[in-house]
């Protein structure tokens, strides 16, 4: 092999690492958002359920 093959394997090299650490990145953001939005909606079921059981309470107190 040549230098020049060599640098040309090396550059090669470097743009698919440089592809792949995008990728990887782009991976962990999509499942911190997914992770983001299973839990707003998890909060949002336990509010609305708060909710309900606090107006259960006020019909019972004023019964």
């Amino acid at each position: 092999m040549t230098n020049e093959d060599l640098d040309e394997l090396l550059i090669k090299y470097n743009e698919k690492n440089s592809y792949l650490t995008r990728m990887s990145e782009e991976k962990a953001r999509l499942q911190r958002s997914k992770m983001q939005h299973l839990s707003d909606e998890h909060l949002g079921r336990i509010l609305q359920e708060n909710e309900k059981l606090n107006c259960e309470l006020e019909t019972e107190k004023r019964t």
